[in-house]
């Protein structure tokens, strides 16, 4: 692999020194970024000329995209694309962005992005309550999490408010439940009544 397909690979920017610990020498990223192949960003970051500018934002702030930032990386919904990132820093003081502390499971990515159970805890405790569930009901739905899980992961009082946001996604999960059984035993069921401040468009299509 080239260090084009490499930089194609981790998501279209890297960190220098990741780069180099994959194996590729000064000479020959001074070479890619003399021929144009790729560029070098600010901070030690390198990318391709055309990069995702979330990444490179995250790789310049040390940090990992996370809560609705995280969620198209990780192919799961979101009701809106937040307009202030939101990177996991562990340590550091990141500005212009809305940071996020805690890691419960460490990412296994090449990408700067977090976990995608840091990813949903931190949209549980961050977003707003309808917002922070269609993304628990995408990965739900996928097959990737479930409510006993995360619920384990928020312990005490102040992760009560997190807490009561799953009841809306096990809500849902009853609402469907009953209505697919309605449909194969060939009852007529009425239609689950919809929240009113939670749209159709929003639950059922990819955003």
């Amino acid at each position: 692999m080239d260090l084009v397909g490499f930089l194609k690979y981790a998501g279209s920017a890297a960190r220098t020194s990741t780069v180099k610990q994959a194996g590729f020498s000064d000479r020959a990223i001074r070479t890619a970024v003399a021929g144009g192949e790729i560029v070098r960003r600010r901070w030690g970051v390198l990318a391709l000329p055309v990069a995702q500018e979330d990444l490179v934002a995250a790789l310049s702030a040390n940090g990992l995209l996370t809560c609705a930032s995280g969620a198209r990386h990780h192919g799961i919904w979101v009701l809106h694309e937040p307009r202030t990132l939101h990177l996991l820093c562990r340590r550091g003081n990141a500005r212009d962005f809305v940071v996020h502390r805690e890691s419960v499971v460490e990412t296994r990515q090449i990408r700067p992005v977090a976990s995608l159970t840091d990813t949903l805890l931190h949209s549980l405790r961050c977003l707003p309550d309808i917002e922070a569930a269609i993304m628990a009901e995408s990965a739900l739905l996928q097959g990737r999490t479930n409510l006993d899980y995360l619920r384990e992961r928020l312990p005490g009082n102040r992760n009560g408010a997190a807490r009561k946001v799953l009841t809306l996604v096990d809500g849902w999960q009853t609402l469907r439940s009953r209505s697919w059984r309605g449909y194969f035993s060939g009852r007529q069921e009425s239609t689950p009544r919809r929240r009113s401040n939670c749209p159709e468009s929003a639950l059922w299509t990819s955003c």
